[in-house]
């Protein structure tokens, strides 16, 4: 119960919900995705990324998620993906995975960028 809550307020109160993620009886995926999320609102891309064609997408992504743009941080991670699938050991499309699985498989961007990610990666 405590890591739905955590998926549920992490845009909001990412401190909270990290604490939340580390209850003993939380899913290991569930919890990194959270931890993942929270990591990338409070410290942004990390620094010294290595050059490539998805760089770029991937820190402005990463930007548009620390703004509260989920739609347009999704769309740059596949975006990211499209320019350079193994870009940072596969950061963007992990990260995509990350938040698909923090907003749930039904949400509309789920659904919208899922798809997107599909036709980026075949």
């Amino acid at each position: 119960a405590a890591l739905l809550l955590a998926k549920l307020i992490v845009f909001k109160d990412p401190a909270r919900a990290e604490a939340l993620s580390h209850t003993p009886d939380a899913e290991f995926a569930d919890a990194e995705a959270v931890e993942t999320v929270v990591r990338l609102l409070q410290k942004g891309a990390e620094p010294n990324l290595p050059e490539s064609p998805g760089r770029d997408s991937y820190v402005n992504a990463v930007a548009a998620l620390g703004k509260g743009d989920v739609d347009a941080a999704l769309g740059g991670l596949v975006d990211s993906v499209r320019r350079d699938r193994h870009f940072h050991d596969d950061v963007a499309r992990r990260t995509l995975l990350h938040l698909f699985n923090v907003l749930g498989a039904r949400h509309e961007l789920t659904l919208k960028h899922r798809r997107a990610l599909e036709m980026a990666l075949f």
